[in-house]
C-alpha cells in the first residue's frame, strides 16, 4: 500500500512537472518564433512594398508635374518674350524707316524746291 502510494505520488508529481515544463516551454519557444519570424518578415514586406509603392508614385507625380509646370511656364515665357521683342523690334524698324524716308523726302524735296 505504501509504494503504490508512493509511485502515485510521483508519477502525479512528475506528471505535473513535465506538463508544466513542456507547455511552458514549448509556448515560449512557438511564441517567440513566430513572433520573431511575422515581425521580420511583415517588417521586410511592409518596408519594401511601401518604399517601392512610394518611390514610384512620387517619382511619376513629380516628373509630370515638374514636365507639365515647365513646359507650360516656359512656352508662356518665350512666347510672351518673343512677341514682345519681335513686336517691338518690327514696329520700331517699319516706323524708323517710314518716317526717316518720310522726312529725308519731304526736307531734299523742299531743298530741291528753293
Amino acid at each position: 500500500m505504501r509504494v503504490s502510494s508512493l509511485a502515485s505520488y510521483y508519477s502525479s508529481y512528475y506528471s505535473v512537472y513535465y506538463s508544466n515544463y513542456y507547455s511552458s516551454y514549448y509556448s515560449n519557444y512557438y511564441s517567440n518564433y513566430y513572433s520573431v519570424y511575422y515581425s521580420s518578415y511583415y517588417s521586410v514586406y511592409y518596408s519594401v512594398y511601401y518604399s517601392n509603392y512610394y518611390s514610384v508614385y512620387y517619382s511619376n507625380y513629380y516628373s509630370v508635374y515638374y514636365s507639365n509646370y515647365y513646359s507650360v511656364y516656359y512656352s508662356n515665357y518665350y512666347s510672351v518674350y518673343y512677341s514682345n521683342y519681335y513686336s517691338s523690334y518690327y514696329s520700331n524698324y517699319y516706323y524708323s524707316s517710314y518716317y526717316s524716308n518720310y522726312y529725308y523726302s519731304s526736307q531734299r524735296g523742299r531743298w530741291h524746291c528753293y
